[in-house]
């Protein structure tokens, strides 16, 4: 299970995360725009899987899917995405947003 604070998530997303189905399966979505640029994160929390997805007026620039994922964490700016080792994934909030792979 992806451990998240939604309190942190709104710090940066300014909404909190929505439900794409019933809530006990715990699959979301949340989104924030930037210019024309939306940065939108899917989450499966109990199959510890997470998608960034990046898009310039509807059209996709950046899709990264990330597997066992285990936490959620904010510092800052910045979001970073965990697995039970290491960061696999930092994304950037300011007046554009910036993503870094590991």
């Amino acid at each position: 299970m992806i451990k998240y604070s939604e309190l942190e998530l709104l710090e940066l997303f300014y909404e909190e995360p929505k439900s794409l189905t019933d809530d006990e399966l715990g699959q979301y979505k949340i989104s924030r725009i930037i210019d024309e640029f939306e940065l939108i994160l899917y989450l499966d929390v109990y199959e510890n899987d997470c998608s960034v997805l990046l898009t310039y007026n509807n059209t996709d620039l950046v899709s990264i899917d990330i597997k066992n994922v285990e936490e959620l964490s904010k510092k800052d700016n910045i979001l970073y995405i965990c697995d039970a080792k290491k960061v696999r994934a930092k994304i950037y909030f300011g007046k554009n947003f910036q993503i870094e792979c590991e």
